[in-house]
């Protein structure tokens, strides 16, 4: 039985981590390396979410012991891979026929898939992704997951393709090159860690362009 990982080490990464690595970089860099946290009513709302699920926790057969006809779930379950050097509680594990199928619980609303590829905001999809490669590098047969989005209670597949493979890999490139760790020696307050000339991609990929110090640029009055 499957309710715990098999094998843990301080190097591997949090799918959830790798989530925000792909949403935002500099969020990573707050949370993570210098452990600023504070709650909002958006976070708040989503312990909510997953509290309901997580009130129960069950354990997945092995997958030498999965029944081969009906249906299983099993809920709350950590897996890891040392392979792939990361480890995920997930949600929910549906099992049927024999293929098991992680699904990851959300508090927002789905993306229009007219204009988001693949119906799932690209985070989300690198989180399943990476609950996915873990289930399988445990033994299970699993190739595709899916997102599920209260807001809108819409639930997305997500396909185990070998493009969302790279880009799970790719997303604990940083933190597996130790960047972190190194940084977090610093423990300084954000505008006064290193500059964004020392971390090119952080000002590239947040939503608020940092300047030289981690502060967003202010406002120049144009003249009348």
């Amino acid at each position: 039985m499957l309710n715990h990982p098999a094998e843990e080490g301080p190097d591997l990464i949090p799918a959830r981590m790798l989530n925000e690595v792909v949403y935002c970089p500099r969020l990573y860099y707050l949370e993570h390396v210098l452990g600023e946290w504070d709650d909002n009513a958006e976070t708040v709302h989503g312990k909510r979410v997953h509290r309901r699920v997580d009130a129960r926790s069950d354990a997945l057969p092995e997958s030498e012991a999965l029944p081969s006809e009906g249906r299983l779930h099993a809920r709350s379950v950590t897996v890891s891979s040392m392979k792939e050097g990361i480890i995920a509680k997930t949600d929910l594990i549906e099992v049927e026929g024999g293929e098991v199928v992680p699904v990851d619980y959300k508090r927002g609303a789905a993306p229009d898939a007219k204009y988001v590829p693949h119906g799932a905001w690209p985070a989300d999809r690198v989180q399943i992704g990476a609950q996915a490669l873990a289930l399988r590098d445990s033994g299970y047969r699993c190739d595709r997951g899916s997102v599920y989005y209260a807001a809108t209670k819409t639930r997305v597949p997500v396909e185990l393709t070998d493009e969302l493979v790279a880009e799970v890999r790719g997303a604990g490139r940083w933190p597996r090159r130790g960047v972190w760790r190194r940084l977090q020696s610093r423990r300084r307050r954000f505008w006064r860690a290193p500059s964004v000339r020392a971390v090119p991609w952080l000002a590239s990929a947040c939503r608020t362009r940092p300047t030289r110090f981690g502060r967003p640029p202010r406002r120049r009055r144009k003249r009348t």
